[in-house]
């Protein structure tokens, strides 16, 4: 008594589209390759928690998300996101990793937020995930890593959002 539909699989570039491709590529860090099958970018959302506070210390400060056992996380890498916070969207540099430079020993999701300084702890806030930008390093000491840090957030910060000024300048 009840009545069955086939459905062929849907594929794009002769790849069949199916959640565990899907899930793949994020865990491959593959996220520029997502929203061509997903039909938009991979987004995670998490409460803002209390972490270290060492990027405050070094002009870097980071909204890091609580993350769970339900979340498809991205391969450890520094990725140029959007964030979403209150109805705002902002653009940040999202590190997923351990911090090796500074010790951490649990994985983190933390994210420089440009041109933004509030206090967001305990809000919920959402990373859009765009472009992976390079592997989490441990590097040679708290200065190699800031002036790392203000290349990705140069790069993120050029990329998107002088991109727009620009066209509206011109």
């Amino acid at each position: 008594g009840f009545s069955l539909d086939i459905v062929n699989p849907i594929k794009l570039d002769d790849i069949r589209i199916s959640s565990t491709y899907i899930r793949k590529l994020i865990s491959d860090g593959k996220v520029e390759d997502v929203s061509k099958y997903l039909g938009r970018n991979y987004k995670l959302s998490g409460e803002v928690i209390h972490s270290k506070q060492l990027g405050r210390t070094i002009g870097f400060p980071t909204a890091n998300i609580s993350i769970n056992e339900d979340m498809i996380i991205p391969k450890v890498g520094i990725y140029a996101t959007k964030v979403y916070i209150d109805g705002e969207t902002y653009y940040g540099a999202t590190n997923v990793g351990y911090n090796p430079t500074v010790s951490g020993e649990h994985l983190s999701i933390e994210t420089n937020i440009l041109e933004f300084n509030e206090n967001i702890y305990g809000k919920i806030i959402t990373i859009e995930f765009i472009e992976r930008i390079r592997d989490e390093k441990k590097f040679n000491g708290i200065e190699e890593l800031k002036k790392q840090l203000q290349k990705d957030t140069r790069y993120v910060y050029e990329k998107y959002i002088c991109k727009s000024e620009k066209i509206m300048i011109q």
